[in-house]
């Protein structure tokens, strides 16, 4: 069932994007061959942006992961941390719950 809803989610998109180049082309202010040298300038430029971004998020997760090899005890506490919030979060609402059960119970309200 999903795979349909993607299938035809895709259709679509390759639709609009079809039909987004020929009205690009049609009602474009510039000549064929600048329009194309416009747009295989922006593709370079987006993809310069794109490998520059990669690298630098590449490097902050080595050298994230050069910490945690470093120190793998501080890694651990804060997963500890992460973990017991969840559990305090947890037993918070569990508390809240069972506080509206017994007021219920007791035709009382907050």
């Amino acid at each position: 069932m999903w795979t349909r809803r993607i299938l035809s989610w895709m259709v679509g998109l390759l639709l609009g994007a079809a039909v987004g180049v020929i009205f690009v082309t049609l009602f474009s202010p510039v000549s064929g061959d600048e329009l194309r040298e416009n747009i295989k300038d922006h593709y370079q430029d987006a993809k310069t942006a794109a490998f520059k971004a990669a690298k630098e998020r590449r490097a902050e997760l080595e050298r994230e992961l050069e910490t945690m090899r470093q120190r793998p005890y501080i890694f651990y506490l804060s997963c500890v941390k992460e973990y017991a919030g969840f559990v305090m979060d947890l037993t918070e609402k569990c508390r809240i719950r069972q506080m509206r059960v017994f007021l219920a119970r007791h035709n009382t309200r907050i």
